[in-house]
């Protein structure tokens, strides 16, 4: 994994509102008082916070996806965008879903590797079909602000927006 800055920083505790604040609120119960740097990022924009968290909540507890399949995907879709945050998280949540050591080693190798039963396999096949075709690298969150560092500064809450965006447009089939 290459070591990266984030392209949004996490707002600190002294910046956010009251507004973030009691979103915030609920998310320590879990996490031992912590905040998670995702939801600090996603401060900047309260309302699309208070979306994200219901989507998460979906993804991670609600969904029809069974959890050794959807952390199969996530640390296959951190491993292959190179993101240390999404990894290094979805390691600790694959562990308590199931994963062990030899999972985790085998999602670096990805789909060809010996020990995937065949819908896991083909589930790592297909992200990795997606992530070719959609690839959201630098170039792209660079054309986003028009290479210009002041727009983070003024709008990181609009530039999460049209990530979350373009993700779920890709997802849906869109672009």
């Amino acid at each position: 994994m290459e070591a990266t800055q984030p392209r949004v920083p996490a707002l600190t505790e002294d910046q956010w509102t009251d507004e973030v604040r009691a979103i915030l609120a609920p998310t320590t119960a879990l996490s031992g008082g912590r905040v998670f740097n995702i939801f600090a990022t996603l401060a900047h924009n309260p309302k699309l916070l208070k979306r994200w968290l219901l989507f998460g909540d979906h993804v991670l507890s609600k969904s029809t996806l069974p959890a050794r399949e959807r952390e199969l995907a996530i640390l296959r879709v951190g491993w292959l965008c190179r993101s240390e945050y999404e990894w290094a998280q979805h390691v600790v949540i694959g562990k308590l879903v199931g994963l062990n050591d030899d999972d985790i080693e085998r999602v670096r190798r990805g789909p060809e590797a010996e020990g995937w039963s065949p819908a896991e396999a083909a589930l790592l096949q297909a992200l990795m079909g997606a992530l070719l075709v959609h690839n959201l690298s630098k170039c792209a969150t660079a054309a986003l602000s028009g290479g210009r560092a002041y727009l983070l500064a003024f709008a990181p809450g609009l530039l999460l927006h049209v990530a979350v965006v373009l993700v779920l447009l890709v997802w849906r089939g869109g672009l």
